[in-house]
C-alpha cells in the first residue's frame, strides 16, 4: 500500500467458465498489468535466447555474467567472475569447433557436465553469503512464508520467489522485491504470460470455489512441443493452454501460490486419493524430521513413510531417554520410531488431515535422501520410483507388521 492506493500487478482478461459437456471448470484469465492492452511488441532484433545474449554482450561487455567460488582444501574462496564478453567470446569458439567437427546449422546438441559442489548453495546467514548480497530469488520450489521471512531477516537482502517449467522458457510468474504483500506466493504473470486454473475433481479443487484452486494453466511464453514425443506433447497441451501438472491457488488480484502437485497423486484400496507432495510439507514440521517421503498405492488403505531423523534433534531425544549409541544405532531403535510415528500424528491432529492420510507406519534413515543413491535431482526433489526400488524390502516389511496388527486386533 503506498498512500492508500493498492498496488495493481495484473489485469483480469476472461472470465471462468463452469464444468459443462465434460469440460473442466476454469478461472479466469490474468495477464500482467504491463500487458493490459496485449502482449508488447518484442524488439526486432531479439526473437531468441541467442539475440538476448549478443545484444547483452553488445552493451554491457565488461558487466558480470558467470561467476564460481573456487574450493581449496574444503574452504570456500571469492567469487571469479567471467564478464559478458568473455563468455560470449568462448561461445563463439565452441561454436567455431562445432562447425569444424561437421556440425550442421540447426542441428540439436546435447552438453554434458559432472556435479560440482557450487551447484547447490547452502544459504545460512550473511557472513556466509559474502555480505554483499542484495537479492535471492527462489523459483525451484515453494518456500513457506516462515522460510521465505527468515531468509530475508538472515541474509538482510530482498528476497523473490517465481514460478515456471523448462516448457515454459523460464519465468512464469515473478514476484516484487519491495513488496510485502507477495510474501509467500509466487507472484504474478509474467509480461508475456497469461495465468489460469483448471478444475481437478478427483482431488477436490475447484477453480470457482473459494478459494480458487486448480491446475496451473499458461499462456503465451512456451515451448512448441516434446521431442519426437507427439503423445506427451497432446496430454500437455489443450486449446492453446500448457498444462503444467502443478496446483495452484489464486486470490482474486491473480496473485499465485503453488500448493500440489497433480501427478504425484496416488489412490488408495478404498478409492480415497492422497496428495503425497501436501502431506510431505505437513509431515516434515516435527523438530526429529529432517525430511520425509509418504507411500502408499492402490493395494493398500494405510500409508507409511520414510523419515530420515533430524541427528541433532535425535541425538537430545536418545540422551533424554537414556539412550547412548551412534546416531546410525539409535535410529535403528523402536523406541525412535515409535516416538517419531506419535510426533507425524500429532502434526497430523493439528493439520486437520483426514484418517487416511495419517501415516501409520515409519521406516529410519539416518543418510539423506542423496544423489549417490538416486534418490532425488540435482535439485533434490524426490525421484520416487528410485525410491520405491530402494526402500522396497522394508516397505514390505511394515505393511506386514501392520497387517498382523490388524488381524490380531480383530481377533479380540
Amino acid at each position: 500500500m503506498e498512500g492508500g492506493t493498492k498496488k495493481v500487478f495484473t489485469v483480469q482478461v476472461e472470465d471462468g467458465k463452469p464444468r459443462k459437456d465434460g469440460r473442466p471448470a476454469v478461472g479466469p484469465v490474468f495477464r500482467s498489468a504491463l500487458s493490459k492492452d496485449g502482449f508488447p511488441p518484442l524488439e526486432p532484433d531479439m526473437k531468441t535466447s541467442w539475440d538476448v545474449f549478443r545484444v547483452a554482450a553488445g552493451k554491457y561487455p565488461d558487466n558480470r555474467m558467470l561467476g564460481w567460488r573456487p574450493v581449496k582444501d574444503g574452504v570456500i574462496g571469492p567469487y571469479i567472475w567471467k564478464s559478458y564478453k568473455e563468455v560470449y567470446e568462448e561461445v563463439l569458439q565452441v561454436g567455431s569447433a562445432l562447425q569444424q567437427l561437421g556440425v550442421k546449422p540447426g542441428s540439436r546438441i546435447g552438453i554434458y557436465g559432472s556435479n560440482c559442489p557450487q551447484w547447490i548453495v547452502a544459504m545460512q546467514v550473511k557472513a556466509r553469503l559474502g555480505g554483499r548480497l542484495r537479492l535471492l530469488i527462489s523459483g525451484g520450489a515453494p518456500l513457506s512464508n516462515e522460510i521465505e521471512e527468515f531468509l530475508r531477516v538472515t541474509s538482510c537482502a530482498y528476497f523473490v520467489q517465481g514460478y515456471g517449467l523448462t516448457e515454459t522458457l523460464g519465468p512464469s510468474t515473478v514476484c516484487y522485491p519491495d513488496d510485502m504483500s507477495l510474501v509467500g506466493t509466487v507472484g504474478v504473470a509474467a509480461t508475456y504470460t497469461e495465468l489460469r486454473l483448471e478444475e481437478v475433481p478427483e482431488m477436490g479443487y475447484n477453480p470457482l470455489g473459494t478459494p480458487s484452486r486448480g491446475e496451473i494453466c499458461v499462456r503465451g511464453n512456451f515451448f512448441t512441443g516434446y521431442y519426437k514425443n507427439p503423445e506427451l506433447t497432446n496430454e500437455v497441451m489443450a486449446d492453446g493452454w500448457f498444462h503444467t501438472g502443478d496446483i495452484g491457488e489464486m486470490n482474486s488480484d491473480g496473485i499465485l501460490k503453488v500448493i500440489d502437485r497433480k501427478k504425484n497423486i496416488f489412490k488408495l484400496s478404498q478409492g480415497e486419493y492422497v496428495a503425497v507432495e501436501y502431506l510431505e510439507k505437513v509431515y516434515v514440521f516435527p523438530p526429529t524430521v529432517e525430511d520425509v517421503w509418504v507411500y502408499g498405492d492402490s493395494f493398500r488403505s494405510m500409508l507409511v513413510a520414510v523419515v530420515n531423523p533430524h541427528e541433532e534433534n535425535t541425538m537430545k531425544w536418545a540422551e533424554s531417554n537414556g539412550c547412548k549409541a551412534s546416531f546410525a544405532e539409535i535410529c535403528k531403535s523402536e523406541g525412535l520410531k515409535e516416538y517419531i510415528l506419535k510426533e507425524l500424528q500429532s502434526v497430523a491432529a493439528k493439520n486437520k488431515l483426514r484418517g487416511f492420510e495419517y501415516v501409520k507406519g515409519v521406516i529410519l534413515d539416518p543418510i539423506p535422501f542423496d544423489l549417490e543413491r538416486d534418490l532425488v535431482t540435482a535439485t533434490m526433489k524426490k525421484k520416487r520410483n528410485n525410491m520405491l526400488k530402494y526402500y522396497k524390502p522394508e516397505i514390505e516389511k511394515v505393511y506386514q507388521k501392520l497387517e498382523e496388527q490388524r488381524v490380531a486386533a480383530k481377533s479380540k
